[in-house]
């Protein structure tokens, strides 16, 4: 059985986007942080991870069998903010100096850890007459700094999405009637937080 990266991937752009570190995932429930903003977001790229197996005889394809293991996500903004790098890549940011002369400080560690945390955005356009908001309950990778774009600085996350290890589920879709802000994700304790993909 291998993994492979499946074609469905899609890249948008987007109105919204924001994380939620996330703060306990066990058998006995979830819990996760406040969410926050992604800055000046300009594209996600969620790509499918499946396993596939054939069974093949005659020369043809007798049946075949697909799962889903997990998702790339990478995310593209254009305004660095210091509190997204500490959740995403387990850093810590200090301030030093005096009021309106600050100086904030992130550290490269070799200690450093990078945290779980869920992402929801939702699209700039959508087909339909919903607002479509898509969420990832369990992501990790690293977000780090790019130079390439013209004169400007980016950044870049680059990770991947996994099954939670309460309910092992990956996610799931939402659409809305009206125009809809990104909310805090529901403690959930005991029990099973329903399906998920």
């Amino acid at each position: 059985m291998t993994a492979v990266a499946a074609k469905n991937t899609i890249t948008v752009g987007i109105r919204d986007l924001k994380i939620s570190q996330l703060l306990k995932d066990d058998t006995t429930g979830v819990e996760y942080g406040a969410p926050v903003d992604i800055p000046g977001v300009k594209e996600i790229t969620i790509t499918l991870i499946q396993d596939e197996k054939e069974l093949t005889g005659d020369g043809v394809i007798l049946d075949t069998y697909t799962k889903r293991k997990g998702y790339e996500v990478t995310f593209k903004n254009a305004q660095f903010n210091q509190n997204v790098l500490d959740i995403i890549n387990g850093s810590t940011t200090t301030s030093s100096g005096t009021v309106n002369n600050k100086v904030y400080t992130t550290v490269d560690k070799s200690t450093d850890v990078a945290n779980y945390f869920a992402l929801e955005f939702a699209p700039e356009r959508s087909t339909g007459e919903k607002d479509y908001h898509r969420v990832l309950f369990k992501v990790s990778g690293i977000y780090t700094e790019e130079y390439t774009e013209e004169d400007y600085m980016v950044c870049n996350f680059t990770g991947k999405g996994v099954a939670r290890t309460y309910d092992k589920h990956f996610g799931e879709r939402k659409t809305y009637d009206v125009l809809t802000e990104i909310a805090q994700i529901p403690v959930i304790s005991g029990g099973s937080s329903g399906s998920g993909s």
